[in-house]
């Protein structure tokens, strides 16, 4: 039974979409005729121009500040590394002499040679 309304339901969309194609398709005399008068495209109107021409400036202007922003960032952030650099060095070189009394160098590698 099922197989049957599966069956009727195709042929009618069958049979719609074939009378539709009528509607939808036009005889190539009128669609050749229609693209030999318009063009494939037609020219743009001069306000659009203008228009556009004028949306570019502030595009630049937008596109320049990002880029200045991006490099001020990565100035700080590098600025910041170095700064925290120095710091973590200044603190391993005061941890590593706190302890030391002159007896004795820290580290093998700060003996003098004789």
């Amino acid at each position: 039974m099922v197989w049957k309304q599966l069956l009727l339901v195709s042929c009618l969309s069958a049979a719609m979409f074939l009378s539709s194609v009528k509607q939808v398709f036009v005889p190539e005399s009128d669609a050749l005729n229609f693209l030999r008068r318009n063009g494939r495209r037609s020219p743009r109107p001069p306000q659009e121009i203008n228009e556009e021409n004028r949306q570019h400036p502030g595009a630049n202007e937008r596109q320049v500040e990002y880029y200045e922003e991006r490099q001020y960032e990565y100035e700080n952030f590098a600025e910041e590394q170095i700064d925290e650099y120095a710091r973590s060095q200044e603190a391993n070189e005061q941890w590593r002499w706190r302890g030391y009394n002159g007896l004795y160098p820290p580290y093998p590698s700060d003996r003098r040679r004789v």
